[in-house]
């Protein structure tokens, strides 16, 4: 299952879980109908890690007609519950409102050492001569989970998921495609692991995350969730998961950018075209070009190969007249140009003349990052001389 912030907090989950209808239905042991036992025993389940029994309780109806447990975002499920480090441990249990028809029941319940109060409301069905008074529950016991990806890039290859329980949340960026990744979902209160799950040019990352009960205040969070999810903004993630690209995604954007630098060595001319795109070579490589200019000193644009280009530029330098052998210096790295989240510097790559043996250093500049096949690869972009 692949869940978003963006589709779970605009449609199942704030507005299915708020408004729709919950029902529990449990048996009566005492107290002849008091709706307490009924909150307990729900509880119970949930404290013993059993989501089935859990579930089992729970008559839930959207407004697709779904059950809670179905719910797309909502994971209230063995293997996710299960898997919690920390469940809730249930501690006094009492009805504090009765009427014929409605109740309140206040439960005090503890996780990983933090004390909560939740109310639970139900509806009643009055009871005969012969049979007890009968309670729904119109509440539920939820927990959010909600995990900031911070990225140094906003390109990323498809996916990324975290992995909580067995289950791989989708990371997304907002609806404006602004601040950081999200990976959002609803569970049973507990504490959870969670683990990174990306290709190999991204570090491993793992953290833990407590989904603490939702209850009338906390419930606020959601309505802010999901306003916050569309500017990529959340205030105090359960999580932080870094997006950090590793050596591995440098050493792959400097092979990409070589190539490049050796197409242009290959093939002189003023731009290199690759799929669409025109890549500004060095004009070392290009010797007709820079003669074209030399022989008109009074030109301000040249033109060669159907390009036009800026004679003075090109009257600056001196050709490279032999074969031209291009290798990544030592120093070759790609990183992130300023202001941006998707355009790299790759370089510097040294061009060496056969012919002369003069060498000089370029970089490719706002090369744009894309993936390919899960691959990270440079595209367009402009050499420039270093030095």
């Amino acid at each position: 299952m692949r869940l978003g912030p963006n589709k779970l907090m605009a449609a199942a989950l704030a507005l299915a879980v708020l408004a729709g209808v919950i029902t529990l239905t449990g048996q009566l042991i005492e107290d002849e109908g008091d709706p307490a036992p009924v909150v307990r025993e729900y509880l119970d389940a949930i404290a013993a890690g059993d989501a089935t029994a859990a579930n089992r309780m729970l008559e839930f109806e959207t407004d697709a007609g779904e059950r809670l447990e179905d719910a797309d975002g909502v994971l209230l499920n063995d293997g996710v519950l299960g898997s919690a480090i920390e469940r809730i441990e249930v501690g006094r249990v009492e009805t504090i409102e009765r009427s014929e028809d409605r109740a309140v029941v206040r439960a005090e319940l503890s996780l990983a050492g933090e004390s909560f109060v939740n109310e639970f409301a139900l509806e009643g069905t009055p009871g005969s001569l012969f049979t007890r008074d009968s309670w729904q529950l119109t509440s539920p016991l939820i927990g959010l989970v909600a995990i900031e990806l911070p990225s140094e890039t906003d390109m990323l290859p498809d996916g990324i998921a975290v992995d909580l329980g067995g289950e791989r949340l989708a990371v997304e960026h907002s609806v404006f495609a602004i601040g950081e990744p999200l990976a959002v979902a609803l569970v049973y209160p507990g504490r959870y692991r969670l683990s990174l799950e990306a290709n190999e040019y991204f570090e491993p990352q793992a953290d833990e995350a407590l989904a603490r009960p939702l209850n009338g205040e906390s419930r606020d969070r959601l309505t802010g969730l999901a306003i916050g999810s569309m500017f990529g903004s959340v205030e105090d993630p359960e999580a932080v998961l870094p997006l950090q690209l590793n050596e591995k995604f440098a050493e792959s954007m400097v092979a990409s950018g070589l190539a490049l630098a050796q197409a242009c060595a290959a093939e002189p001319g003023v731009f290199l075209a690759v799929e669409g795109e025109r890549i500004t070579c060095p004009p070392q490589t290009n010797p007709a070009a820079v003669d074209t200019c030399l022989a008109n000193p009074s030109s301000r644009v040249g033109e060669y190969g159907g390009a036009q280009f800026l004679c003075n530029y090109y009257r600056t330098v001196t050709p490279f007249r032999g074969n031209i052998e291009v290798d990544a210096a030592n120093t070759a790295t790609a990183t992130l140009e300023e202001d941006s989240g998707w355009l790299y510097k790759l370089g510097p790559y040294r061009f060496t003349d056969s012919q002369s043996g003069a060498s000089f250093e370029a970089s490719v500049h706002y090369a744009e990052l894309q993936w390919v096949e899960g691959k990270p690869v440079a595209h367009g972009g402009s050499f420039t001389s270093e030095g």
